[in-house]
This record gives C-alpha cells, structure tokens and sequence, in this order.
C-alpha cells in the first residue's frame, strides 16, 4: 500500500500572479483555497521568485502565469543581500512554498528559520559540485579510494592549483593545452586557453585537458543536462527532457599558438561567446548556437546529421537511445562519486537534511561534452541553469514543463488546464506537519548489510525509515517528464553510503525483484 505523506499533496493549486520586473525580487501569488469542509479562511501563499531568476519570462508563459503581483518589500536589492537588520526574519514571516532563486548570494542562513511545508532551491552541500576546485578534489578523491576502473572515469583530467602546480607543470612540458578556470567563477570570466605553464595563475585556478568532442556542422558543441535533487539522504535524483545545446561561435580549427585567444572558437559558453544577449544566437555560419536538447536528440537520429559522430552501433539501436542512457550514467556516477563529500558539507551546514517534508530540493545543469564514440565527459555542474534565456529566446518553448514539472514533483501541484473554470483546490492536511520525526533506525550498518541478502520487512521499519522510504514512492506519482536516476544499479560504486541510501536501494531492488515496480 502506498501512503502518501512526505511532502504536502496540493491537488491543484491554480496559478493567480505575476508580472516580474527587474529592478527588485517579487512574490508570485499562487491560488490555495481549502475545502469548505474545513474551517479555515481562504488565503493565498506565494513562490517567491527572484528578478535573476525570472524575469520576464514568466509573463510571457501565460498558460502558467496570470497577471497580477504583489512586491516582497524593500528587503533587498538586486543581489540579493540585506538592506535592514530584520530583513532574513520579514523575508520569513511571510506565508509562502518555495522561496525560489537563482542569485549566487549564501542561503543557509535560511536553512534552520524555514517552517514545515515551506522550501528553498537551495541544495545544503551543493558548493562543492559548483565549486571547480572542490568537485575537481572530490572525483579525485573518490578516484584515490577506490580500485578505479576506467570504465568510470566522467571528468578529463584535472589539476588544482596552487597545490597540483607541478604535476601540471609535468604534464604541460610536451605541448598540452589545458583550459585553465577560476575555481570560484561564472560566466565565462577568467578562462584562460594555453599550452604555456606561464600563462596560468597560480592561485585559486583549475586547470583540465582540452577536449574536443563531436562537432556540429564543424562547431564545438556541449550540452546542458539538467538534474533535479529533491533528497540528499537518501540519494533521490531526476533528469529532465529539457535541456538546451550550445555551440562555438567561431568554426572549430586546431589549436595552434597563433589562434591562443580564439576562445569563441574552442569554448562554448555562452557569455564568452554572445555576452549577455538575449537576442536569438548564431554561429559564424547562419546556424543556431543555442537550442533545445530534444532538437539534437531529433536530429542525431536522422541519416544525413549535421554531426560527425562515430558510433560503435549494434542491434540498430538509435543515437539518439545511446548517448540518452550514456548521459544519464554520467549523472548518476557524478552525484555518487561527490556523494560522500556534498553529503558531508550538507550536515555542517544544517541539522534538517532528514526533515519531512523536505525544506530542500536542487536543479542543477551539468555541462556535458560529448566525444566522437558517444561517451559522455562532464566539464562542470552549474547552479544557475539559465532557464531565463531559454524562456526569453523561445516563450513556449519546453521550458515551460520543466517548471511545472519541477514544482509538481517536490510537492507544489500546478494546474495546467485551460479549460478549468471553477476548479477544485487541494487540501492542505496540517497534521502532517505537527510531528517531525527523529532519525532513529531499525538495525544498524552491518546488520543492514546483513539483511541485505534476505527480505526487508517493511513494517518492522520505524516510522522514519517508512517515512523515508515512501517519499520515492510519492513522487513516483507525479514525475511528468522527469526520470529517476537508478542508483540502486550502481550500488557497488558508491563509497561510505550512508545507512538511508543503502537502505533505499536494497528496498527498491527487492521491489523489483516481487513485481511491485
């Protein structure tokens, strides 16, 4: 039997706002009317959505949005940072579900201050996937700790430094180029091309092996994946459909020194590229630099693509099928080899990681280059996942889904039918709120270990472990596009799981095994 209690199950909650301006963060109001069988008053509780994330996109997609808004006060300022001593605690008092950014400013400040039902995009740990350096030592670490095979290898080799300096100096001495990046940086700034060790700062730099990859009508191309994280522990993760490629401006030519600061050539960033243009965007050649990731799963299909793969293909299988699978095992080995690391930042930063419902979710975009063969290498993880230029160059585009799709699954139901006059509007139960359960288990590692061979009674679980365990079970209910990372098939890579995501994969995989999944 599924029981449905882990995060708040809005039926319907009927978009009534907004219009976003740029100047100043704004709250979007959304519809949440209770049942007339229940003596509350109606009232409205918002998604606060901040001017870096949103926008004007959001008044473009009128089949989500209606007009109307209501401002969050004068509490900030652009970047997000206090302007009045009690700003964090007016910010908090306000009735709302998701506060909802995409600014680089510190939100663990509000870790602790939110109330059960609320949430924030705000992974706990998620600096050390963003951080260059920090996700360049944690794949290394994982690397040095276990027999590595290979077959597992997601990043191109990497240097930190100042503390790799000579071993990148070593490897430089034949002529290498490397793509040297701040380890704390956006937007294209900073990056340096070069097969000079002198060129390099030595100081808080990454410095990784250029890599090619396929080419697009002869453009560099890499791809943006984008991964929703709505546990840590357990590890819960899903891919989107959506996604968007983006391409070199400049045709690709090898590197040589005399082409050194050619990096519209060899780079794909955007911002390097195009600037901060929200205009629609093109190559050197007429074509789009700057598309849907489902056009390139189209096309990669087709028999006269415009991109020079090499495919090792058996049993007809479609392109379009290999790298989709191929990404999405580079996601899961991504999270599970920073696991450990994220995990452990994420419990220096708050005690509410193992909270129901859960006060956090994440969606993140891996940027993703694809070689020749159809393999995968992940280049970095970004937080801001540039969902503004996707609606800004295409309205209607997909982009659209996600969002819907993203607030449906950590809990905050959006209906979308236009046809809807006088709607129902769902419940909101506070009886699942009134007790927040204690992390307390039924066995301890090695006996879960033990148990692993043999069947887990669920009913002999605690209530946390249930509680834990259902919240896959809830979300199943409404993925949309979205689709779970099966870490449960790659249970023998993770180092040091924790108890509650070795526990949930030994459950699902027993699942399986009695046809209940």
């Amino acid at each position: 039997m599924i029981i449905s209690v882990i995060l708040l199950q809005q039926q319907y909650i009927i978009p009534l706002a907004n219009t976003i301006f740029d100047d100043e963060p704004k709250i979007a109001v959304f519809g949440d009317r209770l049942p007339v069988t229940q003596n509350f008053s109606s009232r409205t509780r918002p998604i606060i959505l901040f001017p870096d994330y949103a926008r004007n996109q959001i008044k473009k997609s009128s089949k989500i949005f209606e007009q109307s808004t209501r401002q969050a006060g004068q509490c900030y300022h652009y970047n997000i940072k206090p302007e009045k001593p009690n700003c964090t605690k007016d910010v908090l008092n306000q009735q709302f579900y998701v506060m909802q950014t995409h600014s680089f400013a510190r939100y663990e400040q509000y870790f602790d201050k939110l109330q059960p039902g609320q949430l924030i995009n705000r992974l706990p740990g998620r600096s050390i996937l963003l951080h260059k350096n920090s996700l360049t030592q944690a794949i290394n670490r994982y690397q040095r700790a276990l027999k590595f095979n290979s077959s597992q290898q997601i990043f191109p080799q990497s240097f930190i430094l100042p503390e790799n300096s000579y071993n990148l100096k070593k490897y430089m001495a034949d002529g290498k180029w490397v793509i040297a990046k701040p380890s704390n940086s956006y937007a294209g700034r900073g990056i340096i091309l070069t097969n000079r060790f002198s060129d390099i700062p030595l100081r808080d730099y990454v410095a990784q092996e250029y890599v090619t990859g396929v080419l697009m009508q002869n453009h560099k191309i890499d791809l943006r994946v984008m991964v929703l994280v709505t546990s840590l522990d357990p590890l819960i993760a899903y891919t989107h459909r959506s996604g968007f490629v983006k391409a070199a401006y400049n045709s690709y030519q090898k590197l040589s020194d005399s082409k050194i600061n050619e990096l519209k050539t060899h780079l794909t960033n955007v911002a390097v590229n195009f600037g901060h243009d929200d205009r629609e965007l093109f190559t050197d050649s007429g074509a789009h630099a700057f598309f849907p990731l489902h056009t390139f799963m189209r096309e990669i299909d087709e028999p006269q693509s415009i991109y020079d793969f090499k495919f090792n293909q058996q049993n007809n299988t479609l392109p379009s099928k290999i790298i989709k699978d191929n990404i999405n095992t580079l996601v899961t080995r991504t999270l599970i080899q920073t696991y450990k690391p994220v995990l452990e930042q994420a419990k220096a930063e708050t005690t509410r990681i193992h909270d129901f419902p859960r006060p956090f979710f994440g969606l993140l975009g891996l940027d993703v280059m694809l070689l020749k063969n159809g393999t995968p290498v992940l280049l970095e993880v970004n937080d801001n996942t540039m969902i503004s230029k996707n609606f800004n160059l295409d309205p209607d585009s997909e982009y659209n889904d996600l969002l819907i799709d993203m607030y449906n699954l950590i809990g905050i139901r959006i209906n979308t039918d236009e046809d809807v006059i006088n709607p129902e509007y769902g419940f909101d139960d506070k009886r699942i709120w009134r007790s927040n359960l204690t992390y307390n288990t039924s066995m301890n590692m090695y006996q879960l270990k033990a148990a692993q061979n043999n069947n887990i009674e669920y009913n002999k679980l605690t209530k946390f472990e249930q509680r834990s365990l259902m919240q896959l079970k809830d979300e199943a209910t409404r993925l949309g596009e979205f689709q779970r990372l099966k870490f449960e098939d790659y249970e023998d890579e993770f180092y040091d799981a924790s108890y509650l995501t070795k526990l949930l994969y030994i459950w699902i995989q027993q699942e399986k095994e009695e046809g209940h999944t």
